[in-house]
């Protein structure tokens, strides 16, 4: 499944956009001094969990999702997936020319919520969901659980990455998804941070010299 077209990339921002018979999306992220930021898919909850990445990761994300054949909410939420990720690989692509992280993991929570998330980018793309609720839950606000078993799982590969995703306890399914995505985005916030002893290695456990 193809990617994003990069339009832009560097190690601060990244401008990513697809185009295909079904959609048409563009994604913006920066580091940059906090701002307020326009997210769209057309999906709100998946919306607040595009923003919840980029609260937990320190990054501005702009999203914006037009559907040009009809609205299809699995089409939305992997495409939607694909897309991000594969802006935060090209920023994280810039990063790795001076120094970069691998992986990260966090534990995280919101009220009865609680989970956990170990992402590596190392251009191995697999989902892991685990824990009860996550099958018992169907619907989150306006969004299919399923639909954003979707969205992760397009991020994995937009992204390259491997993510796990363990879900401790959760009652309110708001709360056990942020809770997913709160932790999943500190667990890309560490894989994103400096490591000057990976400087001139590839993505990787064995960080091999380029």
């Amino acid at each position: 499944m193809a990617g994003a077209d990069i339009k832009k990339a560097t190690n601060k921002e990244v401008v990513a956009e697809r185009i295909t018979r079904e959609s048409k999306i563009k994604c913006v992220i920066d580091s940059n001094k906090r701002r307020k930021t326009k997210i769209d898919t057309g999906l709100a909850f998946l919306n607040h969990m595009i923003e919840t990445i980029g609260w937990r990761m320190n990054l501005n994300i702009d999203f914006k999702y037009t559907t040009t054949n009809f609205k299809l909410t699995h089409v939305i939420a992997e495409d939607s997936g694909i897309v991000l990720g594969s802006a935060l690989r090209a920023m994280f692509e810039k990063k790795m020319t001076s120094a970069k992280g691998v992986s990260g993991a966090s534990r995280s929570i919101i009220d009865e919520g609680c989970a956990t998330a170990v992402v590596s980018i190392e251009g191995r793309p697999k989902l892991f969901l685990e824990g009860n609720p996550v099958t018992d839950l169907t619907m989150v606000e306006d969004t299919k659980t399923c639909d954003l078993d979707d969205f992760l799982d397009g991020l994995a590969l937009g992204l390259g990455a491997t993510i796990r995703i363990v879900v401790e306890s959760g009652k309110d399914p708001h709360h056990t998804w942020e809770a997913m995505f709160r932790a999943l985005g500190e667990a890309l916030r560490q894989a994103f941070e400096p490591n000057p002893w990976r400087t001139g290695t590839t993505a990787g456990v064995k960080g091999t010299l380029k």
